[in-house]
């Protein structure tokens, strides 16, 4: 999501981050995880659910040194799924997380 690699940039960048979220118990899952932490993300707070962790790519090629993207975003792993499903992510849940932390 453009969301967490915002957060792994600034992560990256020495930034204090956290990613409160919801990946599946499958492997694509804890290479988001594991990708999060490596950058010093926080990433206590993100569930582990009985889903698939879809993994989201854009094509591209090289034109005359100029990178050319003529697809849209798409799962080569799990195609018949749309862009943008319902999240697993329950907002009071997510609320209770921060207000633990004021």
């Amino acid at each position: 999501m453009t969301s967490h690699n915002i957060i792994a940039n600034l992560g990256k960048r020495g930034y204090n981050t956290k990613v409160i979220g919801v990946v599946g118990n499958d492997d694509a899952g804890y290479i988001a995880i594991k990708s999060l932490e490596d950058l010093d993300v926080d990433v206590a707070d993100i569930e582990k659910a009985d889903v698939n962790t879809r993994c989201f790519h854009v094509s591209y090629f090289d034109d005359d040194r100029k990178l050319k993207f003529p697809s849209k975003k798409r799962c080569p792993k799990y195609k018949g799924k749309k862009w943008y499903n319902d999240s697993k992510l329950k907002p009071n849940d997510v609320i209770k997380i921060i207000e633990k932390k004021i």
